[in-house]
């Protein structure tokens, strides 16, 4: 199981420079993907008009979490066929997170996998049966109370089920 292997993670991967005023940079994620980092952190926040990707509380720049995925579906398998795991550290408003959820998959399509694959029983699947896959975690820290928020992986089901297809996918955490 993919559980069993190490593999390249990567912390505050959009940052140039430092935690505290450095820039967000979305081709930061292009360049560990292709140095064959496997598993890359997104700092999501809630933007004026669409979901942002920036170190909180601190000077550092914004990227827009568009870019990123971009970044992700341009990158994620030149290097290696191996799956990819995209850790959301989720600040986002509900709106937001939706938002988020259509942009996965709008931008990464069938190559996320969905969480429908898994209820066969396999949900420990090898990296090499995970290969060109695309896996997504997250961690909500919105500041509202528990019962006023969603769970991320309930909107992006809302979202599957709404649209009929299972084109994208996330990994429950």
């Amino acid at each position: 199981p993919l559980a069993h292997y190490w593999h390249a993670t990567s912390h505050n991967t959009y940052i140039v420079g430092d935690q505290l005023t450095g820039t967000s940079d979305s081709n930061m994620y292009r360049r560990q993907l292709l140095q064959g980092c496997r598993h890359v952190e997104i700092d999501c926040w809630d933007g004026r008009k669409q979901p942002i990707v920036t170190h909180g509380h601190t000077f550092v720049t914004t990227e827009t979490f568009s870019a990123v995925a971009a970044a992700v579906r341009d990158c994620a398998f030149v290097t290696s066929e191996m799956p990819v795991i995209l850790s959301l550290e989720m600040h986002c408003s509900s709106k937001q997170q939706h938002m988020i959820a259509e942009i996965l998959h709008e931008t990464l399509g069938n190559t996320m996998m969905v969480y429908d694959e898994l209820k066969d029983g396999s949900s420990l699947l090898s990296p090499d049966a995970l290969k060109r896959r695309v896996l997504v975690k997250g961690k909500v820290k919105y500041h509202k109370p528990i019962h006023s928020r969603r769970k991320f992986s309930a909107i992006l089901a809302d979202l599957w089920s709404s649209q009929g297809e299972a084109t994208s996918g996330l990994s429950q955490s």
